[in-house]
């Protein structure tokens, strides 16, 4: 890269102190569990797969140093190896997307690129630039209500269409949290020992359940339910193969971002991945056991990349 800059800093800030939270729902258990089967394993932990001895992953190009300094910027410990640290990048940015389904980087200009993430709380996209209002308690020390920049300099990274919008993805969040509760919003756990609650909990839970499933259903996954009381053994395996589609759909998504990002960029390299399930074969899975044509266990098998 030839770039006669200066070392810059990022302009936006990096936190932002503000004592409302915005994702107070992620700590509903269920927002929990939907985040950690989204984004657990979209590739092999430490770049190695035994079900896929043959998985792997390469950086064609030029610009391979360039890009693994980029890469190594948005995860907190240095990788030389390129398996493991594209791995470990595709992972860290899964388990951030999850929280939100978008995330975004300032693109910092110095000697080399480097990605500063920035929080999404007072962060505006007006199209062409964008706007982070400072909260109050921070404006004294930056000496700024606000922060401009152009659009060219952000990175956004959003959940696949194919699998959610990002604005819709919240409000499947939004819904966990407010409608799936253990007992009912106005009944009180504390009390349930000392007093007898006219109210027909098993009733109750079968329609949580139901409800779960319905929201779910665009992208599968089943909040590790198991009971054969309400579902079928082929229907909790075919929303299985559905959420990993979903996976499998964010991991391409992801791959295909950052190659983006490195043309962008103007850097002469692409990420390689191979040997690994991907969308279209789980689709062409999904379809075979719709037909009969594989068994539940077979197909199960197909999609642990473990």
């Amino acid at each position: 890269m030839q770039n006669n800059q200066s070392a810059q800093r990022p302009t936006f800030l990096s936190r932002i102190l503000n004592d409302n939270n915005e994702y107070d729902f992620l700590g509903s258990t269920n927002v929990y569990i939907l985040r950690e089967e989204l984004h657990i394993g979209l590739l092999p932990y430490g770049g190695r797969s035994v079900s896929y001895p043959n998985f792997n992953v390469e950086i064609s190009g030029n610009d391979l140093e360039e890009a693994k300094l980029i890469l190594n910027g948005l995860k907190n410990y240095p990788e030389t190896n390129v398996t493991r640290l594209v791995c470990d990048v595709v992972n860290t940015l899964g388990n951030q997307l999850s929280y939100s389904g978008i995330i975004r980087h300032e693109i910092v200009e110095s000697e080399h690129y480097s990605l500063s993430h920035i929080p999404d709380q007072s962060f505006y996209d007006l199209r062409y630039f964008f706007i982070q209002v400072v909260p109050k308690q921070q404006r004294e020390v930056i000496n700024k209500s606000f922060i401009f920049k152009e659009a060219k300099y952000i990175w956004t990274l959003t959940f696949p269409e194919k699998v959610c919008h990002w604005k819709d993805y919240r409000k499947i969040l939004k819904g966990l949290a407010e409608n799936t509760n253990i007992t009912p919003p106005h009944v009180d756990p504390a009390g349930l020992a000392q007093s007898s609650i006219d109210f027909n909990f098993e009733a109750y839970n079968k329609e949580t359940t139901k409800y779960i499933y319905k929201i779910l259903n665009g992208i599968g996954g089943n909040q590790r339910e198991s009971r054969p009381e309400l579902v079928t053994e082929f229907y909790l395996v075919h929303r299985m193969l559905r959420l990993n589609l979903s996976k499998n759909l964010i991991r391409e998504h992801i791959i295909d971002e950052l190659n983006s990002l490195f043309l962008r960029l103007n850097l002469d390299a692409k990420i390689i991945i191979s040997e690994l399930p991907t969308s279209k074969s789980v689709e062409e899975l999904i379809s075979d056991i719709e037909l009969g044509k594989k068994g539940l266990n077979e197909a199960l098998s197909i999609i642990n990349i473990y």
